[in-house]
């Protein structure tokens, strides 16, 4: 037998080969359950699916399903972002979208939703009739104009707090290219899309359920008696007054309960809603937010995305409440209206969220270290036409640490051990020295950090190196890391 045959030999027993990590996968595969096998998002599923099997009160059934559903479709933007983005700020992100609403009136952006209200007044005065036109302009200036602001507000927070900060925080923190923007936009959405469904719209289609029956005798008995004013008052007035006082006084469940109320209305606009939070406010509050971190990305001509991107926003929050508004007159009416608002309004609004996210993740300074991209990157080395082979000598460089010299020769990484205090993305590697791509001769020092640095060179000038970023290696020249000052020598 030839070596040739030997070998295809061993080749067909090997393949042939039963072991007990190929009958059970989870002896071999368990350490990459978590990282690429979605175990947290499946179980959290399944546990949430068991507390709400056991749940009983219908306030605690609807917080816990809409929270799922909120942070279930946070998760699925930040896959598509594909940013290692801190989950303490992106959920810091959806709190604040929380407070935005809770506490509107307090919010910078509210005097706004007072001059819009005072013209729409204007445009449109109560009782008149509406076009299809003249009720998206009004949903146009508010809600849309004013919503979208306030969603914005927690972007602009967490923007703030980290201009005066210093790397890597400034970047952990705020927005500093697109997809910052997309992923705590979407999270400010979620956040306010949360609270307004579950603390506004399920307990008001709740109170609008009670039977008019009902509802007169505790008006009779029980209102009236202690507020005997309103007996001169036009009966829609105080029909409108009690049903906002049940709606402030009693939970869900104690309404369901004492005003025999069937809450399978309310439930289905809550799966509803819920589920659309995806296309609505969510995919709204990103978008502004892609807009806010292109003008950061670009700062010179990126100032006219933002009110591109607010105009448009508002404009897509106007299309859904307007075909909702005019296409609505029963409960019936109500669903017919957010399926057909689902299809037209949400489509849209979903393509532009997910090319806004692909465009993001192109337009990226760490695109190399985007999880969602990078095996497609991989996928193009091979596409790369090589260069010509420059054959000039190499220089030698150094980099002085303090008392510490390092060598630096193509191929060379500077892991966190030589340097502390820096972020790395990836392989704790915070930098690695490349050969120039149009000139091998040439060496550069290529910052893989979540931290910027600064270089100075020795006659004077001071160059900022941002993640992503090659420096050229020269005699003389300074580096601040943030944590460290080191010399190439």
């Amino acid at each position: 037998m030839d070596q040739f045959t030997k070998e295809r030999s061993d080749l067909n027993q090997h393949s042939q080969t039963l072991r007990l990590s190929y009958l059970l996968p989870i002896f071999s595969q368990w350490r990459m359950l978590v990282r690429k096998g979605y175990l947290v998002p499946a179980a959290l599923t399944i546990l949430i699916s068991a507390l709400l099997a056991g749940l009983q009160n219908f306030d605690d059934v609807t917080w816990v399903f809409a929270i799922y559903c909120a942070v279930t479709f946070l998760y699925l933007i930040y896959r598509l972002c594909g940013k290692d983005k801190s989950w303490i700020i992106v959920l810091t992100a959806m709190g604040l979208g929380i407070l935005s609403i809770s506490f509107m009136p307090y919010n910078i952006f509210y005097p706004l939703h007072v001059i819009f209200e005072a013209l729409g007044g204007v445009c449109f005065p109560e009782g008149a009739p509406k076009s299809f036109s003249g009720q998206l302009f009004l949903n146009f200036i508010t809600p849309g104009l004013v919503e979208e602001a306030t969603k914005f507000t927690p972007v602009l927070i967490l923007s703030a707090l980290a201009y005066g900060l210093s790397s890597p925080w400034k970047e952990v923190i705020g927005v500093s290219e697109p997809i910052d923007g997309l992923l705590l936009g979407a999270a400010s959405g979620a956040g306010f899309a949360l609270f307004e469904t579950v603390s506004q719209y399920i307990p008001e289609i709740l109170v609008k359920s009670i039977s008019p029956r009902v509802l007169a005798q505790y008006i009779m008995f029980t209102i009236l008696p202690q507020n005997p004013q309103l007996r001169n008052s036009p009966l829609p007035e105080i029909v409108a007054r009690v049903q906002e006082f049940i709606q402030t006084k009693y939970s869900m469940q104690e309404i369901i309960t004492k005003f025999d109320v069937n809450g399978a209305t309310a439930m289905r606009l809550l799966i509803t809603r819920s589920l659309n939070d995806l296309a609505g406010h969510m995919a709204w509050a990103a978008l502004f937010g892609y807009a806010f971190g292109l003008m950061m990305l670009k700062p010179k001509k990126g100032w006219i995305a933002l009110p591109v991107g607010y105009c448009l926003v508002a404009a897509l929050h106007a299309l859904w409440d307007t075909h909702i508004q005019l296409f609505t007159g029963s409960d019936a009416g109500l669903f017919a209206a957010l399926t057909q608002t689902a299809v037209i309004s949400g489509i849209l609004s979903y393509s532009l969220l997910a090319a806004a996210i692909l465009q993001a993740r192109q337009l990226s300074p760490n695109r190399r270290f985007n999880f969602a991209t990078e095996k497609l990157e991989a996928n193009r080395v091979d596409k790369v036409p090589l260069p010509q082979i420059n054959r000039a000598p190499v220089a030698s460089y150094a980099l002085v640490l303090g008392n510490y010299s390092m060598a630096l020769a193509a191929g060379t990484r500077i892991g966190l051990q030589q340097i502390p205090g820096l972020r790395a993305f990836s392989a704790n590697v915070v930098a690695e020295v490349r050969r120039s791509p149009r000139d091998l001769s040439i060496l550069g020092l290529k910052n893989l950090s979540t931290n910027s640095w600064k270089a100075y060179t020795p006659d004077g000038q001071v160059r900022m190196l941002e993640p992503g970023r090659l420096l050229r290696l020269a005699r003389g020249v300074v580096i601040d890391f943030g944590s460290a000052k080191g010399q190439i020598r």
